[in-house]
């Protein structure tokens, strides 16, 4: 008897030891590949497919910018994921997000969307003082960005790096900055013709061209996009820290969205989940057709060095912004010019190393 109990204590032990074994590997490779993001903006990565009725897109989690930590964390290379409708829905019940950790969407330059709430410390982000744009804004780096302790650099508001570098142009409307986890796009703080975006009924909101208790505006919009529905990132660009309440929730505070049938939502953090249709009904217009978005990852000094905890922004990109009926701005000057030369010098690069 004592034999077969001590063959159980040596089975029990060999066990332990390879449980620990295997989450030693873990941590080790934790901290080989979870590496810090460059400061300068120069490790982002974004790639987006359609496969079938789905939006696939990946990302490291970096930021295509430079960015500073003024909390205790840094930005971190994450193994970022979010599969979306393809064709978008609205779903006949929205879904809180008030106490929705994580991402909630992804930017262009893969850098991770969150929602207002700031986590159990603020208690449900109900209103603007129980905000993370409130309560944490003194912590955000000249980007409108910071990283969590898990190392994972995020918004929570209108991020003025990415705007200027995807050409927000005052009179336009805002281009695309990124997609929520529901599939539809999210774009920057201007709307319509320029207006610079509010909730319904809050100071200052275009009685026309105002959003809706998610975050969203519903209806066509001619000139910028062939869906029914959108969300918006508010505040003022080149704004540092917290923004005025009247720009609350700053990021989207419901989905408006579902997850159509025979469609695999998912999202890499695995918090946020994309409620099954019911009741629903299509998000976009016929002339509606799926296409993958274009990154934007390339880098251009969005603000000087660190000094005293805070940055001294200025306009990152040249080029010539314009736009025709308040739509979306396009690029016809040297940032359009050196992007075609970039992809130019990449390809002959390319072929040389082939051949």
């Amino acid at each position: 008897i004592n034999a077969e109990y001590m063959g159980i204590f040596r089975n029990i032990k060999s066990e332990m030891a390879l449980s620990l074994s295997a989450l030693l590997v873990f941590f080790l490779a934790s901290s080989v590949f979870a590496s810090t993001c460059s400061s300068t903006g120069t490790s982002a990565s974004y790639t987006e497919k359609i496969n079938g009725n789905i939006r696939a897109i990946s990302s490291n989690g970096c930021p295509n910018h430079q960015w500073v930590s003024l909390n205790p964390n840094s930005a971190t290379t994450q193994n970022s994921f979010m599969n979306v409708p393809a064709y978008p829905q609205i779903n006949g019940a929205t879904t809180s997000m008030t106490q929705q950790g994580g991402a909630i969407g992804l930017a262009l330059n893969g850098v991770a969307i969150y929602s207002c709430y700031g986590g159990v410390s603020y208690g449900a982000c109900s209103q603007y003082t129980n905000s993370a744009v409130y309560g944490e804004g003194y912590t955000f780096d000249g980007c409108q960005g910071h990283a969590d302790s898990s190392g994972t650099y995020h918004y929570h508001e209108v991020p003025t790096c990415l705007a200027w570098m995807a050409g927000t142009t005052t009179g336009c409307h805002s281009p695309q900055l990124g997609w929520a986890a529901d599939g539809f796009p999210i774009y920057g703080n201007y709307g319509p013709s320029g207006v610079l975006m509010k909730t319904c009924g809050y100071g200052g909101a275009n009685s026309t061209y105002c959003l809706d208790s998610c975050g969203g505006y519903s209806g066509t919009l001619s000139g910028v996009d062939n869906f029914s529905y959108r969300y918006y990132m508010t505040g003022l660009i080149g704004v540092k820290g917290a923004q005025s309440s009247d720009f609350f929730p700053f990021t989207p505070l419901c989905l408006r969205g579902c997850c159509p049938s025979g469609v695999s939502c998912s999202t890499s953090n695995g918090a946020l989940t994309v409620p099954t249709c019911s009741g629903s009904s299509n998000g976009y217009t016929s002339s509606y057709s799926p296409v993958a978005a274009t990154g934007i990852t390339s880098t251009c000094a969005p603000y000087n060095s660190n000094t005293g905890g805070g940055q001294s922004l200025y306009s990152p990109c040249s080029g010539s912004w314009s736009c025709s009926a308040g739509g979306i701005p396009v690029n016809s000057g040297a940032s359009a010019l050196s992007a075609s030369l970039a992809a130019i010098v990449s390809l002959v690069v390319a072929t040389l190393y082939m051949m």
